[in-house]
């Protein structure tokens, strides 16, 4: 199975804990989407706003994506660990496809930016 990957060259270029990540991943069907929700609802703490807490990163769930049919997620990490609670995140999100038993996510965007305060 395919893993979920983000640029390589963010780990050299990681010199602010002001840096912000975001990967943006599509599943290709709501049903899939929601299945992995599920498995992470229930195995890690959900905030005030819905998403997923894992570690200093959080997975927003955005629902149906362009088209109507795939649903996106997405993946945001910021600080002086931003990219090992990124990949934890990762790992979290490919534990439960696995779990759900469905195709791993697409990444279909990925941004690097200084936090928005």
């Amino acid at each position: 199975m395919a893993k979920i990957t983000f640029p390589s060259d963010w780990w050299r270029r990681h010199n602010s804990s002001d840096l912000l990540y975001e990967l943006r991943l599509r599943f290709v069907s709501k049903a899939e989407c929601a299945q992995v929700w599920k498995v992470l609802e229930k195995e890690h703490m959900v905030g005030e706003t819905g998403s997923v807490l894992i570690g200093g990163a959080a997975i927003q769930h955005l629902g149906v994506s362009e088209g109507g049919n795939a649903a996106e997620v997405l993946i945001i990490s910021g600080g002086e660990d931003a990219l090992d609670s990124l990949g934890y995140a990762i790992e979290d999100l490919e534990e439960a496809v696995g779990k759900a038993e469905v195709g791993m996510p697409e990444v279909v965007d990925h941004v690097r930016s200084l936090e928005r305060g």
